[in-house]
């Protein structure tokens, strides 16, 4: 509890401090205190400069201070000359050092580049066509993109089941063969030794489940057996 003969540290931080003839000498930036008694030996006094920037910070003494009536600054025996030839007060702060930041990777690039593309043609859209027309078209873009990406792959998933179906027959040089899917229709290039293996991948293919025709254009290299 505050009492008229006790400060709270607080209520010092930021107070003006004058001397006995009303001189101003500056306002209360910190306080030194014995760590062995407790005692407070110093203020840290912001003196000159102006509206509170560019003045020097000096230490000035505790001793026998007192209140004003108004409670509204400190009264110290000191005087302005004393002030003005004290040496500067520094603090020592002890600062972390900063780590090195990490340099961006090159997806991070990319994907920044492509972001700043993204907006430089969306603000484009918008000046020449008005929002409503680009949202629309927006919309319509990433609809096209959405049904792309499924529609590829669908086609791989199906490529893939046609090649394992290959690799699992004995008699089929799955290694010799091409196979690509385009919306269900799969189309077959390579070569093989006969026109009963040639034949023989056409079948396999076809009764793979999701595919929806063949398009056989494999090259027979030796004699039909």
């Amino acid at each position: 509890m505050e009492r008229p003969n006790m400060w709270l540290a607080s209520s010092l931080l930021g107070s003006r401090v004058r001397n006995n003839a009303g001189q101003s000498l500056g306002k209360i930036k910190d306080i030194v205190i014995d760590p062995a008694t407790g005692k407070i030996l110093h203020l840290v006094v912001s003196y000159g400069g102006f509206l509170g920037t560019g003045g020097k910070l000096v230490s000035i003494p505790w001793s026998s201070p007192a209140v004003s009536s108004a409670r509204n600054y400190i009264v110290l025996d000191s005087n302005r000359e004393t002030i003005e030839h004290s040496p500067a007060f520094h603090r020592v702060v002890e600062r972390t050092p900063r780590q090195p930041g990490k340099p961006i990777s090159l997806f991070g690039a990319v994907a920044l580049v492509l972001l700043l593309m993204g907006a430089l043609w969306v603000g484009f859209l918008v000046s020449t066509r008005g929002w409503e027309e680009t949202r629309s078209e927006i919309g319509s873009t990433f609809q096209s993109v959405a049904y792309a990406m499924k529609e590829t792959s669908k086609d791989a998933t199906l490529t893939a089941k046609v090649k394992t179906a290959f690799s699992l027959s004995k008699r089929i040089p799955s290694g010799q063969i091409s196979v690509d899917s385009d919306d269900g229709v799969v189309t077959l290039r390579g070569e093989v030794p006969s026109e009963e293996i040639r034949r023989l991948a056409e079948s396999v293919a076809r009764d793979t489940p999701g595919v929806v025709d063949v398009q056989n254009h494999l090259y027979v290299t030796g004699r039909s057996q």
